[in-house]
């Protein structure tokens, strides 16, 4: 071996090394930090949510940043990555003039996420990323993505109206089911599809894991993740899992975590509409 393909091979490995770092800072802050606040300490949850957002979307930014020449092998391209950086704003303008679940502060919870995706912004055009074209599969994985978190999502939210006491004392407008969809993209979607199915997953497959190891992996993870649905109900704990492999096979077929966001922000909106209807 050469001296030049020795420094390509150390640069390679400091490169990976670095995204380690950047994926196990995401881990630590779901599963250590959070999930440990919430199930040990209630009432802490209300200021280890927004460190975890924010610290997660930040995280977040800096991996596709890092990665920029090498997206595609992290399951991200053009639509994952627009809706990523535009979701803070588009949850920001739709929340501020209509926000039925009184969760946003006039711009002031999101404040720093669009700041974050400012900057991306800004960096990928300077340093433009490596990004396949969108296609007319791309497309089309959208809609079975929509399709699939519909209709999952009906049938768990049934399964947990079976299970949640209170199933049945709610009612929601289309526009409240509409800002539902967006506020899990927001939260939950953004936040969680990168990491358990985009740079987690993607590091994994260049380490030699066979896609059904990590589908299983990942879920596992992500079941732990949830570990305060214990306390609600163990199905919901289940649920979990069985929602990750969902959103994990949408991930692995497409090739993208555009259609997994999209799966998953649909799955918990509509979970939770038929949930709360007691259908």
């Amino acid at each position: 071996m050469d001296n030049s393909s020795a420094i390509h091979n150390q640069t390679d490995k400091n490169h990976n090394r670095v995204t380690l770092i950047l994926i196990l800072l995401l881990l630590a802050l779901r599963l250590p930090f959070l999930t440990g606040i919430i199930v040990f300490f209630h009432e802490a949850s209300l200021w280890a949510v927004p460190i975890f957002e924010n610290g997660t979307y930040l995280i977040t930014a800096v991996l596709i940043w890092w990665e920029r020449k090498r997206l595609e092998q992290f399951h991200i391209g053009y639509i994952a990555l627009g809706i990523i950086i535009l979701i803070p704003f588009v949850y920001s303008i739709v929340f501020y003039f209509y926000d039925p679940f009184g969760t946003i502060d006039r711009f002031g919870y999101p404040l720093f996420r669009m700041i974050v995706a400012g900057l991306l912004l800004v960096a990928l055009i300077v340093q433009r990323p490596v990004l396949k074209k969108v296609t007319m599969k791309s497309v089309l994985w959208i809609i079975i993505a929509i399709a699939v978190g519909i209709v999952i999502g009906s049938l768990i939210g049934y399964v947990y109206s079976r299970l949640e006491p209170r199933a049945g004392s709610m009612s929601y407008t289309f526009p409240q089911m509409v800002t539902m969809f967006i506020r899990q993209l927001f939260y939950a979607a953004v936040n969680e599809e990168p990491l358990f199915r985009g740079f987690l997953w993607g590091y994994l497959m260049l380490k030699g894991w066979k896609n059904l190891w990590i589908l299983l992996f990942q879920a596992g993870l992500f079941m732990v993740g949830h570990s305060y649905y214990i306390t609600l109900n163990l199905g919901f704990f289940i649920g979990a899992f069985i929602a990750a492999c969902i959103f994990g096979i949408v991930a692995w077929k497409s090739r993208s975590i555009a259609g997994s966001m999209v799966t998953h922000g649909l799955f918990n909106s509509v979970s939770d509409i038929v949930m709360s209807l007691g259908l």
